[in-house]
């Protein structure tokens, strides 16, 4: 054992070094003598050649090892998740744990190395939970076991093992992707994972949210000359079979042949260079196989006992899985009555059903005290988890109501305290319901988007009316002191914001005093001359504002009986309201004369004009009119085929149209900003392609024009792109690809 120990030591330690030492062109192999060595190593010769570099990233998240015993060996490789912190620490950790786990009790068979993985899985749950810090840590796997005359490969994630017979792949892994879902349901074809940008969005990783089922290859057979190659994700993403197998016809060495492998991944130039980690095995001599006969007779003769014992479990298990299977009835009828009661908001009803499936889960645990049908022959461990999983599912449900059934009671307290004026503890309310809002998991429990909406209308009404109450207190204050023209002001100003918000009471009070201090005259006209000041002044930039300044003004004059006063503010308010109606038509004007210069192709004019539309807008602090400018400005370029900048202007103009409410308009820029995204990529393969078809790289070429047309035919149908133009850009994409394929299936005649 402590030999063991100290090859495990001295293998990981490989690991460690290359990873750290990543500027180092060194591929470390390692030869054991096989006369110092017992058991089936001595009879048999595996090399092994491993690397590990960082690339271009900040830190290296793969981790690789291996270990060679008297009569078993393992390879194994990790590739941290790279964008979730301590990504290095899950890839170290689960690589030494299952090594320990190897050396404390080596065995060869496809159970075993599904055991191997699940503890590692196990390994990192445990980290997660004791490091809340580190909750989503995880990494991919791929590993290799051996009893130096066959091999299992196991793998969970997007590393890959693979076995060359003949200098030919012959066996590989599957990946736990999307890519490769893809590529099974016949979207893609093998090689294409590897450009795919789905190809890292794992369905399953070492530490992911609930259990794993593992790839378990079938018991493989070894020969002389087969060769084994173990690749993380930042290695195969560069490499194709072709790449594999012609540089292994061109290596004799292990070494050589990981040398060789590593200068066709630093010289492809297809996407940055992350991380990648490789280790290759030579398989020069295999041990011999060995059959015992009367080990085998013995086993039978032992077996009969235990079909015995089977037949008598399975009568004795049919009952227990009778009562289980009334418990989970009870279990699906609860859970659908809780189910029910969240369509119809009856959260305290749904509560308690979710309560009651909780208490009817722990009637399934298997306990110590259960007996050898149920706590051995039955897995208690197995089933015990699956309950926790459940229950933990249930618990999070259970929370979130409670959560919820908070939410409901901070907003009735936020309502009371927002009805009598209390906006300050109103506030403390609303800010209460986003920290629980942020708390809750399950998306089903509520529409928090609803809620989120309505926060924020209600923290903007309470801010607003406390600026509101502030005025109406200053006001107070100033008509105490006999300053009565900024009184009037205040209330006027408070009686503005009281309006908008509907706030009846306030806005009686504030009403009430204004209309008390305006019987004075003489300050009355003070006022009345402030408010034509405030229109003169907005004038030259804000003619709305203007006209609501004169309209106060006139207002005034009119309660002081100055008609003359009254006329020449009516004639000003009805010249600014002309000028407020020929901008308007000037703008439509502009905006026709755009579309117009547009389909001429006169681009640069067309968006001058739509300049000039928009200065209109913008001085008749018209936000609908803003936002039509600026989407017709994205329109243009669009047409011009400017995309990067027309996403930009359809992305300005959804910002500045929140604010007048037009959700139409909302989701006809967010769609048209979908269509630039289409267009983008699809020029963006299209180029590609172009260039791979200068190049003479013909195949290369197709596949980047055909993954264009499938971004360009997602454009199909679509109401905010023209079907001409999308006719064209197929069309045009079509003749490509044929072209393409000509050139790549030409066969010249002699």
């Amino acid at each position: 054992m402590n030999q063991d120990l100290n090859n495990l030591n001295g293998n990981i330690t490989q690991g460690k070094v290359l990873i750290k030492k990543v500027d180092l062109p060194v591929v470390k192999e390692k030869v054991e003598n096989a006369n110092e060595i017992a058991g089936k190593k001595a009879e048999s010769k595996f090399i092994t050649s491993l690397v590990s570099r960082i690339g271009k990233a900040n830190v290296n998240s793969d981790y690789t090892g291996y270990i060679e015993l008297e009569n078993y060996a393992c390879w194994l490789i990790a590739d941290g998740i790279d964008d979730i912190k301590g990504a290095e620490e899950a890839s170290k950790k689960v690589i030494e744990h299952m090594i320990h786990k190897f050396i404390e009790k080596p065995k060869f068979s496809k159970r075993y190395l599904k055991y191997l993985l699940k503890d590692g899985h196990e390994q990192i749950k445990k980290i997660q939970q004791s490091k809340k810090t580190k909750l989503g840590i995880g990494t991919s796997i791929t590993i290799i076991l051996s009893d130096y005359t066959s091999v299992i490969i196991g793998s969970v994630g997007n590393t890959r093992g693979v076995l060359l017979r003949d200098e030919l792949v012959t066996i590989k892994t599957k990946d736990n992707n999307i890519a490769y879902l893809m590529y099974e349901n016949k979207q893609l074809d093998y090689d294409s994972i590897r450009f795919n940008n789905q190809k890292d969005k794992l369905t399953q990783y070492i530490g992911t949210y609930g259990g794993i089922k593992p790839y378990i290859s079938k018991k493989i057979k070894l020969l002389e000359g087969d060769k084994l190659l173990l690749l993380s994700s930042g290695a195969w993403e560069h490499l194709d079979e072709a790449d594999i197998e012609i540089s292994l016809s061109q290596s004799q060495r292990v070494g050589k042949w990981i040398g060789v492998l590593e200068k066709v991944i630093q010289s492809s130039n297809l996407r940055k260079l992350n991380n990648y980690s490789m280790i290759g095995v030579f398989i020069d001599k295999v041990a011999p196989g060995k059959r015992d006969f009367k080990k085998i007779s013995s086993k039978l003769f032992l077996i009969l006992p235990f079909i015995l014992l089977i037949g008598y479990i399975g009568f004795k298990g049919y009952g227990i899985k009778s009562e289980r299977d009334t418990i989970y009835q009870e279990i699906y009828k609860l859970e659908n009555r809780a189910n029910r009661d969240l369509e119809t908001k009856s959260y305290y009803k749904a509560l308690e059903n979710y309560k009651k499936s909780k208490e009817k889960y722990k009637e399934l645990y298997i306990m110590p005290s259960s007996g050898i049908f149920k706590n051995k022959v039955f897995s208690s461990d197995i089933l015990n988890r699956s309950v926790d999983n459940q229950v933990e599912n249930l618990d999070r449900k259970i929370s979130d109501l409670e959560l919820v059934l908070q939410l409901e009671k901070q907003r009735t307290s936020a309502n009371i305290n927002y009805r009598e004026n209390r906006f300050n503890e109103a506030i403390k309310n609303y800010k209460e319901i986003e920290l629980l809002l942020n708390q809750i998991q399950t998306i089903d429990i509520v529409n928090k988007n609803s809620w989120i909406e309505e926060v924020r209308e209600k923290l903007l009404a309470c801010e607003g009316l406390l600026v509101g109450l502030e005025l109406k207190k200053k006001a107070d204050e100033l008509a105490n002191n006999g300053q009565l023209d900024g009184a009037i002001r205040n209330y006027l100003e408070a009686k503005i914001i009281f309006l908008k918000y509907n706030k009846i009471d306030l806005l009686a009070d504030v009403t009430n005093k204004a209309e008390i201090l305006t019987q004075r005259r003489e300050k009355v006209y003070k006022q009345a001359l402030e408010f034509e000041k405030n229109g003169l002044r907005n004038e030259s930039k804000d003619i709305n504002g203007s006209i609501a300044y004169y309209e106060l003004a006139k207002n005034l004059y009119s309660e002081l009986g100055d008609f003359s006063k009254e006329e020449e503010l009516l004639e000003k308010i009805s010249y600014l309201n002309e000028l407020r109606f020929m901008l308007r038509d000037e703008k439509s004007l502009y905006l026709k004369d755009a579309r117009v210069y547009s389909k001429e192709g006169k681009y640069e004019k067309a968006l001058d004009t739509i300049k000039k539309a928009q200065q209109n807008s913008e001085l008749l602090k018209d936000n609908q009119g803003i936002v039509d400018s600026i989407e017709k400005e994205g329109d243009i370029l669009l047409d011009n085929k400017k995309y990067e900048l027309a996403k930009e202007k359809y992305r300005e103009a959804y910002n500045i149209s929140i604010n007048t409410n037009n959700k139409l308009q909302q989701k006809e820029l967010e769609g048209k900003q979908v269509v630039t995204t289409i267009l983008l990529k699809g020029t963006e393969l299209e180029t590609q392609g172009d260039k791979f078809f200068r190049e003479k790289k013909y195949k290369d070429s197709r596949n980047k024009f055909i993954e264009s047309q499938k971004e360009y035919e997602k454009l199909k149908n679509n109401e905010l792109y023209p079907l001409n133009k999308y006719e064209e850009h197929i069309k045009v994409i079509t003749e490509k690809e044929k072209k393409a394929w000509r050139e790549s299936n030409w066969i010249p005649f002699f």
